[in-house]
């Protein structure tokens, strides 16, 4: 499970990858650099029974600026939107 206790930051060029299983509380904070890549490669959500909600790819959501990059991993009851038009790419 994927769980960040601090803050991350991901530098200008720098990838990261929201891999194994998570929920928008246990990815903490974290900051993106212009020219930065954010891409969702696990499972966000849980069992049917514990609804995740909404999920913002956008510059307001959780993925903060720039939102989210990619994603080629699996939502669990959830929904996807993009509050600010930001492109979503799946792979």
């Amino acid at each position: 499970n994927l769980t960040n206790n601090g803050s991350l930051s991901i530098s200008t060029g720098g990838t990261l990858n929201f891999g194994g299983n998570f929920t928008a509380a246990s990815l903490g904070t974290y900051t993106r650099a212009a020219g930065s890549t954010g891409k969702v490669t696990g499972t966000r959500g849980k069992s049917r029974n514990n609804v995740e909600g909404t999920l913002d790819i956008g510059s307001a959501g959780i993925f903060g600026t720039g939102g989210l990059s990619n994603f080629s991993g699996t939502l669990k009851n959830s929904v996807i939107i993009r509050g600010d038009g930001t492109v979503f790419n799946t792979s």
